[in-house]
């Protein structure tokens, strides 16, 4: 019986398997992730500015709060979430999203932006996690 039950659990592994590469593979799924690359892309020649921003809070924080997925290579548990505000052509712009836990200790951090829309931005912490990351 455990035997049969085995036999059973590898051809269902085996099948769901092949299911998920031809899914994986389908056209479909690869425009959809052509469309994610160029998205990511101009995202990143969008956010071109740069400038010191001025950390107003900060603190550790759950995954779950911000809808981060996990990063499968790391798996970190908390994220460093920072509160900043900056300054681009006099006027004084905030943002919230994770920052580099080293500077926790200080009082600033380099802020990316977009310099025809500076309400996008990021923390360029956030932004070179970005480009390392090879999965979309």
């Amino acid at each position: 019986m455990t035997k049969i039950l085995l036999i059973g659990l590898m051809i269902f592994a085996a099948v769901f398997t092949i299911i998920g590469r031809i899914r994986f593979n389908s056209d479909s799924n690869q425009e959809r992730l052509k469309n994610n690359r160029k998205e990511r892309e101009e995202w990143f020649k969008r956010l071109s500015g740069r400038v010191e921003g001025r950390i107003v809070e900060h603190h550790w924080d759950r995954y779950g709060e911000y809808n981060y997925t996990r990063d499968p290579i790391n798996d970190f548990d908390y994220l460093f979430m920072v509160t900043y505000e900056f300054v681009v052509n006099g006027q004084t712009y905030t943002g919230k999203g994770e920052g580099d836990p080293a500077f926790q200790a200080k009082k600033k951090q380099t802020i990316c932006y977009d310099p025809s829309n500076p309400d996008e931005n990021c923390t360029l912490y956030y932004y070179n996690r970005q480009a390392s990351m090879k999965v979309l």
